[in-house]
């Protein structure tokens, strides 16, 4: 953790060596074989920098190396098949690179003392070894962001398990036995399935994964079927990600017992129903997104208890009546806020603007529903807006003049309703392509 650049020396006469640490700083050019010839090394760590070329085989002469990170560089190749064979090694991880090649079928029984490996974010297009179930010792296995193919193996053997993450590939899911046998890994934290090619109806086993699950991400899949009632169990969740399938049903109720959920997504699905007024009991939810699903009925009023919300996303569904005036009262550090495309009826909120509400809001999206009435003048206060879409709705009167006053104010769009009357000339509206007035027949 310095600023130490250009190359890491030679190693020719160092012979008593145990720990060599140049982590995050920024060195260059390839990494000399001749550290193979330190046979006392136990630890290599030079991860963050900005070394190239190939590994060097020669790393695989050191009997007694118990870990080697050379990951976020710019290493090419692929690991030289001897380093599979250093059965001494607990630590090993060369994620962030440009390294293509196989993983070794033995790998699970020629590295069982791996309490690490990570070979994310390379250019790995293999099969997952089932092997892999053999690392018993292992905590963390980080294979994403590659292009591993096929199906995952069963992995409930790791019964030290913390973190697993496989997002970012092209795994597919025949029969989700994987998952079921997850259920005897009672350490995992963390797991990361998004954006594969997972499929089918998801399995009622993902309730029995682990209570101390704080991180699940089954994004961008092609998963169908409900989501289980019993998501409830899972009780320190921290992050449900589930957006981008083919989701259908209702949310259930049960999503209430995640008193310790931070971030829900379930976007981009096609659930449908009523949001739950039971999310209300997550008070401490910051992100909430179930924007493009099918849900209708009112928007709850309890998500007011959700006071910390900063994002809350709930854009093209058929929701209809109106936005309670408590929600906007309560959401007082709320950043971005999108209600667009509903069948929202009634005025806009005059609370936002009011007494420090909404004074942060950076994004508001109300277009695409049924708002009538004038802009609330106390909407002045907006002061840290930078993008405010209204249109497609059914407000009248005149442009406020407030609007010149916002000087954070980026895009203004209030096109498609039945605003009269002249339109102020200056801020904001100096700039032609950041104001949207079409469709309001009364402006001059």
């Amino acid at each position: 953790m310095n600023y130490f650049t250009g190359p890491i020396p030679h190693f020719h006469k160092v012979t008593t060596l145990k720990f060599l640490r140049l982590t995050d700083n920024f060195l260059s050019g390839s990494i000399p074989p001749s550290i193979g010839n330190v046979s006392s090394l136990t630890s290599i760590l030079l991860g963050r920098n900005r070394l190239s070329g190939l590994i060097p085989e020669t790393l695989s002469h050191i009997k007694e190396l118990l870990e080697l990170d050379l990951s976020f560089n710019s290493l090419s190749g692929s690991v030289p098949s001897s380093i599979y064979n250093m059965t001494s090694l607990c630590y090993f991880s060369v994620g962030s690179n440009t390294l293509v090649g196989q993983i070794p079928s033995h790998i699970g029984y020629s590295l069982s003392n791996l309490q690490l490996l990570i070979l994310g974010s390379n250019r790995l297009n293999v099969l997952i070894p089932a092997s892999l179930a053999n690392m018993l010792n292992l905590q963390i296995l980080d294979l994403s962001n590659n292009s591993l193919h096929g199906s995952v193996p069963s992995l409930g053997s790791l019964s030290n398990l913390h973190q697993l993450d496989l997002g970012r590939n092209l795994l597919e899911a025949h029969d989700w036995s994987f998952l079921t046998s997850l259920a005897n890994c009672t350490q995992l934290t963390k797991l990361s399935l998004e954006r594969n090619a997972l499929n089918g109806s998801l399995p009622i086993s993902i309730v029995n994964l682990s209570r101390r699950l704080e991180d699940l991400s089954l994004g961008s899949n092609q998963i169908s079927g409900s989501i289980p009632v019993e998501i409830g169990n899972l009780v320190n969740l921290f992050s449900l990600g589930m957006e981008s399938n083919f989701l259908s049903g209702s949310i259930p109720s049960s999503i209430g017992k995640l008193r310790n959920l931070y971030i829900l997504n379930l976007s981009k699905n096609k659930l449908s129903g009523q949001i739950p007024p039971s999310i209300g009991d997550v008070t401490q939810l910051s992100e909430l997104h179930l924007d493009g699903n099918n849900l209708s009925e009112n928007i709850p009023g309890s998500l007011a208890q959700c006071m910390g919300l900063f994002e809350l996303n709930l854009s093209q569904n058929n929701l209809d009546g109106s936005i309670s005036v408590r929600l906007f009262a309560d959401l007082l550090f709320a950043w971005s806020l999108d209600f667009s495309h509903n069948n929202l009826t009634g005025e806009l909120p005059p609370v936002l603007g009011t007494y420090g509400i909404g004074s942060g809001l950076l994004s508001l999206h109300i277009e695409g529903n049924r708002f009538h009435g004038q802009i609330p003048e106390r909407w002045h206060l907006l002061v840290s807006t930078r993008q405010l879409n209204l249109s497609h709705n059914g407000l009248s009167g005149v442009v406020p003049k407030f609007f010149e006053q916002l000087d954070k104010l980026e895009q203004l769009d209030l096109s498609y309703n039945n605003l009269e009357g002249v339109v102020p000339a200056s801020g904001i509206f100096t700039h032609s392509a950041a104001v949207v007035l079409d469709g309001n027949k009364g402006l001059c």
